[in-house]
């Protein structure tokens, strides 16, 4: 089973949840507003509130949109708010994670979406014992944060993950199998490079392993490229200072076959020789990170 996290931390575009009309009886977490104000940024504007919408006659839907705060602002004011941010977050995989075992163990769910879905048809077919987590970019930074707070995560693959929000984080007390694939982006970015490095400073080749794809850059390890036009991806292309010499597709395929070797390897799972060949056809797409 995939379980993919929305994060309610106010860092995608926006996301909403659904509350009881007759009081709150989600946690705060759900609710929680990370305001750059609050943490001395005051360049911030922030946007025209939304109220909450009504669905029934129960229950209402909140919305939770964007906060504003630049990539390269690398002030202690905006490393507190991101930090809390990715504390968040990682809180978030946790919870999704009791969700998971919750449904294994045949437990009466509310589905907000769909009430007529019958969640019994998972109990005792899933095994949390064999959880692999992974992200990108800031997902990249909760894949790490993660597995280091929550030991159900056996194994975790970070995709050019963000190191900034991890900056106050030890991650020499990573002791999970852990696998970075990086592009020329983040995993050329001397303080990215910098913190990262401290995963490594323990020799592990076999539990800790990073790559990097040569010639890819940071967006095509996500699903933007191909989702959005042409015109569009050259907009976002002037964003990274990197310049592409190598297919996006070619880029997904690569970075799937490595992450998948690496986890069913770990979790002991069968996978297809295809996947071996594949990777050792194409080993120059390759370079070790970080040595």
């Amino acid at each position: 089973m995939l379980s993919a996290v929305e994060h309610r931390d106010n860092s995608a575009a926006m996301s909403f949840y659904y509350r009881s009309k007759r009081g709150n009886d989600l946690s705060e977490n759900d609710e929680q507003n990370y305001n750059p104000k609050d943490y001395g940024i005051f360049q911030y504007k922030p946007p025209r509130p939304l109220e909450p919408i009504s669905v029934d006659s129960e229950r209402e839907l909140v919305w939770i949109r964007h906060q504003y705060v630049s990539l390269i602002d690398h002030s202690p004011a905006a490393l507190q708010f991101r930090h809390a941010q990715v504390k968040h977050r990682a809180g978030e995989c946790s919870r999704a994670v009791d969700f998971l075992e919750r449904l294994n163990g045949g437990d009466s769910i509310e589905n907000a979406l769909d009430s007529t879905y019958n969640a019994a048809e998972f109990k005792s077919h899933l095994n949390t014992d064999k959880l692999a987590i992974m992200g990108h970019s800031f997902g990249g930074a909760t894949t790490i944060l993660s597995v280091i707070e929550d030991a159900r995560f056996k194994v975790a693959v970070g995709l050019d993950a963000w190191a900034f929000p991890l900056k106050p984080v030890p991650l020499d007390q990573i002791h999970k199998p852990l696998l970075l694939i990086n592009a020329e982006t983040l995993g050329t970015e001397k303080h990215n490079v910098k913190k990262i490095s401290e995963i490594f400073k323990h020799v592990d080749h076999d539990r800790k392993q990073a790559f990097t794809i040569n010639g890819s850059t940071h967006m095509q390890q996500c699903d933007v490229p191909l989702v959005y036009s042409k015109v569009m991806n050259s907009l976002l292309s002037r964003l990274d200072p990197k310049k592409s010499t190598i297919d996006t597709l070619d880029v997904h395929d690569l970075t799937n076959a490595k992450a998948l070797q690496f986890i069913s390897r770990h979790l002991n799972i069968e996978t297809d020789d295809a996947i071996e060949q594949f990777l050792h056809a194409n080993k120059r797409s390759f370079r070790p990170s970080y040595v």
